[in-house]
């Protein structure tokens, strides 16, 4: 729900007056409701809503400041944290990647040695390595989704 669908304040609290006069509760019950109501509020995004913060900034002067801080603070710290784990999936991609190339370069290496074992050995643990890579891939997408 974003600031157009919703009424305003005013015209909110209009309605919720109509609703509770309909509802024929006694005096202190409606005073309940409506302070129950008017203590709930609706919030979307990073930032706490201005009047909130003004009122924090009435009890403690750089309030205002030191929210806007702590909220920077926490948007470096999850796109840090982001950027630190694509670098690690890209890690595990190229390191599986580099391995069965090597490996298999190994085999090439045996095989022109003769040594008919060790090369289909390192080519076998070679193409696994690779094949890794599109392991990791599908695993990855499937945890994604």
């Amino acid at each position: 729900m974003t600031d157009d669908t919703r009424p305003p304040k005013e015209e909110a609290q209009n309605e919720l007056v109509k609703l509770v006069e309909e509802l024929h509760l006694p005096e202190d019950k409606k005073e309940e409701i409506f302070k129950i109501v008017l203590s709930l509020t609706y919030h979307e995004g990073w930032l706490p809503p201005a009047e909130e913060v003004a009122r924090y900034q009435q009890i403690v002067p750089d309030a205002g400041d030191r929210v806007l801080k702590m909220m920077e603070e926490e948007q470096r710290q999850r796109s840090r944290f982001q950027r630190s784990m694509l670098f690690l999936e890209t890690m595990k991609i190229n390191g599986a990647i580099i391995l069965g190339a090597l490996l298999i370069g190994a085999a090439v290496v045996a095989l022109y040695l003769n040594n008919t074992i060790a090369a289909m050995s390192l080519g076998m643990v070679g193409t696994l390595a690779a094949a890794l890579n599109k392991i990791i891939e599908f695993l990855t997408q499937k945890k994604k989704h």
